[in-house]
């Protein structure tokens, strides 16, 4: 019996004492190169974000951009539209003013007809 024992503890505490000397040593080592990797993460993550306001600035730069010629164009388009509104106008006038004209010379046609039918029917001649 203490052979097995020897042989399963010997080699089980070498292992574990093994382990825990290289867990010991290597702690330290390994929170340096943490910090050393919060480090160049934090550097990554602001050269990111710098990355992201540029971007982003010129984003709003565009849009500023486009804005302002949008603007500009509804301007014009402002312009051109209150002048057609008034050239709209003036024709809906002037074709009122030809209609009443129009309906004048109609009636004025139609009494000539008559005028003309009643001569012809009483045998005057023009």
């Amino acid at each position: 019996m203490k052979e097995i024992l020897l042989q399963i503890g010997v080699p089980f505490a070498t292992a574990f004492l093994g382990g825990f000397a290289g867990w010991f040593f290597k702690r330290k080592r390994f929170e340096i190169e943490n910090r050393g990797l919060a480090t160049t993460n934090h550097r990554q993550d602001i050269t990111n974000i710098d990355a992201a306001v540029d971007t982003w600035r010129k984003v709003v730069d565009n849009l500023e951009e486009q804005i302002a010629r949008l603007l500009e164009q509804r301007q014009r388009d402002s312009l051109q539209i209150s002048e057609l509104s008034r050239e709209v106008l003036s024709l809906r006038n002037e074709v009122l003013c030809l209609q009443s004209k129009l309906e004048k010379q109609t009636g004025n046609l139609e009494k000539i007809a008559r005028y003309e039918r009643l001569l012809g029917e009483n045998g005057i001649a023009r």
